[in-house]
């Protein structure tokens, strides 16, 4: 019996919404120092699963691990996201993003983002609040600066920083992402009990519109774990489906969700 080949594509984290082209904003004013009461574990891991497709026609691609640090009012951020089993055979695919900066009164404040990717050059940004600008590199080489917005946030940060900011009906914000800067808007969906490996977890969801010929992200933050996501949807121009799933949780040292053996 001949199976139906189909084309491999990276996982999802490696296709990363691009936001809209929009005129450059008002520079922003430096960052104020963190706040007390911003309640973000100190450490974590998560590590999800990456199909592509939906429902029946899913297909298991690699898997995407996320990793943060937060100490003295500075945090890291770091996911690794990788094709694995027979996927991995036919197209090995490895991206690094990085992002690290400060906590502010209003969450995360980036100071520099990086994707990786296997034999092509770093990309990468650098936020300079005190100036207002944020400077997109190739290469370590400047490729164009663009003027900030307070709450401004890269591509991987901003992830993290819809679970810390709250509930909110819509939520705009600036993105950089290495390549474009541009805005984002996020809508609520509302609560949500998701299923996952290791039982229901009460969410909260959110999304970004979905415009024939563009882009999409969704974000399910688990309300009984600080909002952090476990479930990243992402659809491409074309209407492909990218799905990662989180399989294994550790906040703090502790792991209060892993998927059953």
């Amino acid at each position: 019996m001949q199976q139906k080949s189909c084309p491999i594509k990276a996982p999802a984290a490696a296709e990363a919404p691009e936001p809209a082209t929009v005129p450059e904003p008002v520079p922003a004013a430096a960052a104020a120092p963190a706040k007390a009461g911003i309640d973000w574990p100190r450490k974590g891991r998560i590590r999800f699963v990456v199909t592509r497709g939906e429902g029946e026609q899913g297909m298991l691609i690699g898997e995407s691990t996320h990793t943060w640090r937060y100490d003295d009012g500075r945090y890291a951020l770091r996911t690794v996201t990788e094709t694995t089993g027979l996927v991995a055979l036919f197209r090995e695919v490895r991206i690094v993003q990085s992002s690290e900066g400060v906590v502010g009164p209003e969450g995360l404040v980036p100071q520099t983002f990086e994707v990786e990717r296997k034999g092509k050059p770093a990309e990468g940004v650098r936020f300079d609040w005190s100036s207002g600008k944020a400077a997109l590199t190739v290469g370590g080489q400047l490729r164009r600066e663009v003027a900030l917005t307070p709450g401004a946030q890269d591509i991987l940060s901003q992830i993290y920083q819809m679970g810390l900011v709250g509930a909110a009906a819509r939520l705009e914000m600036m993105i950089a992402t290495g390549k474009n800067y541009g805005r984002y808007a996020y809508e609520a969906v509302g609560d949500e009990t998701l299923a996952t490996p290791f039982g229901e977890l009460r969410t909260w969801h959110v999304k970004t519109p979905a415009l024939p010929g563009e882009q999409a992200m969704e974000l399910w933050l688990a309300s009984d774990y600080r909002n952090l996501p476990v479930r990243i949807r992402f659809i491409d121009r074309k209407g492909e489906v990218f799905d990662q799933n989180a399989v294994e949780l550790e906040i703090d040292g502790a792991r209060p969700a892993a998927q059953e053996k």
